[in-house]
């Protein structure tokens, strides 16, 4: 059965959702877009959830709002942050949230703190060995 990631992000647009979900398929999950926090709660209702992906590059206290709404149903759902606020650390670690990513989003760091936070090995990935034909990508290529 493939794990389901529920991902929050703002104003994801066409090219992330398809690079964030092409990636994430190819690690064995399925990822389940959302736009609102009562769009969270409802597909969390219909659906089981193992990871929570939430962005919080929109404004502060809707961010929060959202982890809230989701945490309340989960208190123990792992939740990665993604953010361009440093100071979100501390609090984010106060709410218990898993990880805090800061933006522009690692796809490889992403997938690693995502395989942890689940309890699978990590694996090898591609950008972290050079493409197939032994190339090196650039840094743009890994993150989004």
């Amino acid at each position: 059965m493939r794990e389901t990631i529920l991902a929050l992000i703002e104003n994801a647009d066409t090219w992330t959702r398809l690079r964030l979900g092409t990636t994430l398929g190819q690690e064995g999950y399925e990822v389940i877009w959302v736009e609102t926090a009562d769009d969270a709660v409802s597909a969390y209702r219909r659906q089981h959830v193992d990871l929570f992906l939430l962005d919080f590059g929109r404004p502060l206290r809707a961010a929060w709002g959202d982890f809230e709404h989701v945490a309340v149903m989960n208190p123990d759902l792992p939740v990665v942050l993604l953010t361009e606020q440093k100071t979100e650390f501390e609090r984010a670690v106060g709410e218990r949230t898993g990880a805090v990513l800061e933006k522009p989003l690692h796809i490889p760091a992403l997938i690693h703190t995502i395989h942890v936070l689940l309890g699978k090995p990590p694996r090898e990935h591609p950008a972290r060995s050079g493409s197939p034909t032994g190339q090196q990508r650039t840094p743009h290529e890994n993150t989004v």
